[in-house]
């Protein structure tokens, strides 16, 4: 989740994720993360982030926040 955060902050895209669904919001000690059902439109404050990942790190993150998989 650092990772991702990061990378928002980093490059500082204004995408206007507003107006999207977010299925998922990551807490991490004071952080959230909110990221679409997919796992590819990512928010941290008012800047976002669109990144393809692949199955094997969606599946990670999932693991780790005890998330089914298949829930995606």
């Amino acid at each position: 989740m650092s990772n991702i955060r990061n990378k928002i902050i980093t490059k500082n895209q204004v995408l206007d994720f507003d107006d999207g669904n977010y299925s998922f919001a990551f807490i991490n000690e004071k952080d959230t993360l909110f990221a679409d059902d997919r796992l590819e439109f990512w928010k941290y404050r008012d800047m976002g982030l669109a990144v393809k990942l692949s199955g094997f790190s969606k599946k990670k993150i999932l693991e780790h926040y005890k998330i089914s998989p298949n829930q995606y």
